[in-house]
């Protein structure tokens, strides 16, 4: 039994870009439940998910990422595997189309967890990752509408679980800011003994409450990964009046998505094949 859920961000989604989001959802949906079917892992499930929507430029991530002040382009990535609670994550990687599969290199080729900025981008680079001008990754940072961070979740059919999460930032920061979305516990996080859970919304209030790992650890005490989701964004709202959401899978292929926004993009298959798309 294996089940997957994607998300495309929490956030105030304007009515003419909620069928965009949707449909950018359903495709990765549909072609990472198509993997995990056909025996492949979680771990392959979640990146490949996610590549696709690095590739819409409907989202915050890879080609649809926010520019910051200066018109420049950084973004953070990690992924999860859940039989070994290993990860691979970039910090404000430059000019690399998929930043998820750099993180995945990482993980397996290096001994490292995390690589940032300068390095990042050069490891990617001797790694021959496919570059991209800052053109083809963002737009004029006056004028570009808000789109979201996006992740995914699986568990395949040996039962292990994978997570991953990849982000444009926000629309002007910094130059070298980092949110939740690269930090484990924070933006994703993965054990087969609890649960996969991917967050997006406000990173520096996500990072305060640990969100991830405070989802993971309510599965841990009994709850289902809807009620630890619901329960977890509940959290986020009361402690920090924080705006975000998270999805989240259990060993058994249960579900769950909550957010505090107007709106959060997502779409999942459980074990039982049953389906959920939102908004």
């Amino acid at each position: 039994m294996v089940a997957i859920a994607v998300h495309g961000g929490a956030w105030s989604i304007p009515d003419h870009e909620q069928q965009a989001a949707r449909d950018g959802c359903l495709r990765a949906l549909e072609h990472g439940h198509a993997l995990l079917t056909n025996g492949a892992s979680a771990l392959d499930a979640v990146e490949a998910a996610v590549r696709l929507l690095e590739d819409d430029p409907v989202f915050d991530a890879g080609t649809g990422s926010h520019p910051a002040r200066d018109g420049e382009v950084e973004m953070d990535a990690i992924i999860v595997r859940g039989d070994t609670l290993d990860f691979g994550a970039v910090a404000a990687l430059s000019n690399v189309r998929n930043p998820i599969s750099v993180a995945r290199r990482i993980m397996e080729d290096t001994p490292h967890a995390m690589l940032a900025g300068q390095g990042a981008t050069q490891f990617a680079h001797e790694a021959g990752f496919e570059f991209a001008p800052t053109a083809a990754l963002a737009g004029d940072p006056l004028s570009r509408e808000a789109h979201g961070t996006v992740g995914a979740v699986a568990v395949d059919a040996a039962g292990h679980i994978a997570a991953a999460t990849s982000t444009g930032g926000t629309r002007g920061q910094m130059r070298g800011r980092v949110g939740d979305s690269p930090l484990i516990g924070c933006g994703a996080c993965a054990d087969d003994a609890s649960a996969g859970v991917s967050a997006t919304g406000h990173g520096e209030s996500l990072m305060k409450v640990m969100m991830a790992r405070t989802v993971a650890q309510y599965v841990e005490e009994g709850r289902t990964p809807q009620a630890a989701a619901e329960a977890g964004v509940q959290f986020l709202k009361q402690r920090v009046n924080g705006k975000g959401g998270v999805i989240c899978v259990d060993p058994k292929g249960a579900l769950g998505y909550a957010y505090t926004t107007a709106h959060m993009a997502a779409a999942m298959i459980d074990h039982a094949g049953n389906r959920r798309v939102a908004p």
